[in-house]
């Protein structure tokens, strides 16, 4: 029976290769950044995929995130970004721990955000998050929303806005998940104030070959790098 250590190792060469065959479908052939999403993943685990070339990890929880980057600071270029619903209680923490916050859900949130960046004077570097599907118990900016609101969602002086993310309810029909996807990527393409290096952050263990297809500069794979 292989051992955790195996399949972490099996599985994300797996992935690297995956995505090295894929190049040729990537609208804009630049190489696809992984987000490990180690929500479940234990500080030695990350450390392993680590060793495997990985350099990006992000995390749902700002206490487990806390304890793990903690654990793991003798790795000096890894990067930490926090990827899950960031209460308002807990943006100072999430600043002064993570490098990139992905899950910028609202106004207020980014207000708050720029707030305490200041207070601890850096500027924070952040993904919008859009609920492209108007899931009323998902989280997120709606499409509407992103673009009447654009203007203002780039004025904050100590906020960096380098990307929009996107997570897509899942779904047995390809064709919704892919027409979901390109609708992010035409949004993400057309918004007038998102730098020439931004990330479009989508796809995940189920459905990042469509994401890659249809633009996703970033996929945030979890579950697959650490299951058979």
């Amino acid at each position: 029976m292989k051992t955790n250590e195996n399949i972490i190792k099996d599985q994300s060469q797996l992935l690297l290769a995956t995505l090295k065959s894929m190049h040729d479908k990537v609208p804009n052939k630049a190489p696809i950044r992984v987000c490990v999403a180690s929500k479940y993943a234990s500080s030695n685990q990350i450390e392993k995929l680590y060793d495997q070339g990985f350099r990006i990890f992000g995390e749902n929880k700002i206490q487990d995130g806390i304890e793990k980057i903690s654990n793991l600071q003798h790795l000096a270029d890894i990067e930490w970004h926090f990827i899950g619903h960031l209460q308002r209680n807990k943006v100072k923490k999430a600043i002064q721990h993570f490098d990139v916050i992905q899950s910028v859900d609202s106004i207020s949130l980014l207000e708050k955000i720029n707030s305490i960046s200041k207070e601890l004077n850096k500027k924070t570097i952040c993904y919008i998050q859009i609920n492209i599907a108007n899931d009323p118990k998902k989280f997120g900016f709606s499409e509407h929303d992103f673009v009447s609101l654009n203007k203002q969602l780039f004025t904050f002086p100590n906020v960096i806005i380098k990307g929009i993310m996107i997570i897509v309810p899942l779904s047995e029909n390809k064709e919704i998940t892919k027409n979901m996807f390109k609708n992010a990527y035409n949004l993400y393409k057309s918004a007038p104030n998102l730098p020439k290096a931004s990330e479009l952050s989508m796809g995940m263990s189920q459905d990042y070959k469509l994401a890659i297809e249809e633009g996703s500069t970033m996929i945030r794979i979890g579950r697959m790098l650490f299951q058979k």
